[in-house]
């Protein structure tokens, strides 16, 4: 994501510079999803992924695996250190 959505310092620099080597800034067009979409910075964002893991149900005896199942699940819901982005293509 964060190669996806380079820093403002680092788009002023492309320009600045005329960098053609990142292909990924200089081939957005209008069509694309993420055609004028800055980043802002960084932080906490939900996954835009679902992750999930077998129903809860009362056992007898423990199963540390499912339980470790369930752990990486909760963890992967919410990410830390990605991109928070402007879409300044829906701004009307």
């Amino acid at each position: 994501m964060n190669d996806n959505y380079p820093s403002i310092a680092e788009c002023s620099q492309m320009v600045l510079e005329k960098n053609k080597s990142n292909v990924n800034f200089w081939s957005r067009s209008v069509k694309d999803d993420d055609f004028v979409t800055v980043r802002l910075g960084v932080g906490n964002g939900i996954a835009k992924i679902d992750v999930s893991a077998p129903e809860k149900h009362f056992r007898l005896d423990d199963d540390n695996l499912l339980e470790n199942v369930y752990k990486g699940v909760d963890r992967y819901k919410e990410l830390s250190n990605v991109p928070i982005l402007l879409i300044l293509k829906s701004i009307q």
